[in-house]
């Protein structure tokens, strides 16, 4: 298999890697279509986990490759191009993460805490997921500057202070923001296939054109990879709902005997909730399933004209 491309670039090779411009891609995360990437590495991040439908840290780990930031972060930097700090983001590249562990695991028994936490360790995340950029259970920033200011007291003082001292001294489980400087950023090209469809990368159309015999109406013309596939499972089940072609489609990518409709074996993986395939050069691409019934869409309404 050729050697991948790679999925993440720098703002200044959207020109030259897509047909689009830089101010399209700007603009695109201004209206909350795009997210912006980060190349970072991480000590003790803390996984996010939804519990009543709110974070609780369930995991510390470490972590170097790509992340996603959120919608807020992205249009930041594509308004200043400035540094900031992030509380939270998508860690992209599952299988880079190590030491993952239990809270108590990584700090032994927590007495208070700031952010909420899981007793047990869940299953190591395999896809996508959000995390705190760093945990840490230590005094807060403002117990810090009291202690530095209490340092100056005479004894007498401190004795004085009683319990209010001791709470000065008393460490939190909590979290920490990490700074995102701008030569880190980095573009999703798949991302950018899912908003402005494969063809606005070049060098990935990967399969030769499909091409419906002439009729009254005209020339129907395919160039569009996955555009090519639903092309033939329409054509042997016209009527089929989007459901029902993912389910032909999941089917037919671990047939033994060869593919029946996904002929150029494009397709990688499929789930409920995204489609994996290939572009030229193998470059990896994700669908969401609602860009895939928009195709679907787009293919039954062109066979019918």
């Amino acid at each position: 298999m050729a050697q991948r491309k790679r999925r993440f670039i720098r703002l200044e090779e959207i020109e030259k890697r897509t047909s689009l411009t830089k101010e399209e891609v700007l603009d695109s995360i201004d209206d909350g279509e795009l997210h912006l990437c980060a190349k970072v590495e991480v000590k003790h991040a803390g996984a996010l986990f939804a519990v009543k439908d709110k974070p609780v840290v369930g995991a510390v780990f470490d972590y170097r490759g790509f992340v996603r930031l959120g919608w807020e972060d992205s249009k930041h930097f594509a308004a200043y191009n400035k540094e900031k700090m992030v509380e939270m983001f998508q860690i992209l590249e599952p299988e880079k993460v190590s030491g993952w562990q239990s809270v108590t695991e990584a700090f032994g028994a927590i007495e208070k805490y700031i952010i909420p936490y899981m007793n047990k360790l869940p299953a190591r995340r395999e896809k996508p997921f959000w995390a705190y950029p760093e945990v840490i259970y230590d005094v807060t920033g403002f117990q810090s500057v009291g202690q530095m200011i209490t340092e100056m007291f005479t004894a007498e003082m401190k004795e004085k202070m009683g319990d209010e001292l001791n709470r000065l001294n008393t460490r939190y489980l909590q979290n920490r923001k990490l700074t995102i400087e701008p030569h880190s950023l980095r573009i999703d090209l798949n991302q950018i296939a899912e908003r402005f469809g494969l063809e606005v990368i070049k060098d990935t159309v990967p399969a030769p054109t499909i091409q419906k015999q002439p009729e009254a109406s005209g020339e129907v013309v395919f160039t569009n990879p996955i555009k090519q596939i639903l092309h033939r499972v329409l054509l042997k089940h016209p009527k089929s709902r989007s459901d029902k072609v993912l389910v032909l489609l999941r089917k037919d990518i671990h047939l033994e005997t060869g593919r029946e409709f996904d002929t150029d074996a494009v397709i990688d993986d499929i789930t409920n909730d995204d489609i994996t395939y290939f572009g030229r050069g193998d470059v990896v691409l994700t669908m969401s399933y609602r860009r895939f019934q928009n195709l679907l869409s787009e293919v039954r309404n062109e066979l019918k004209n």
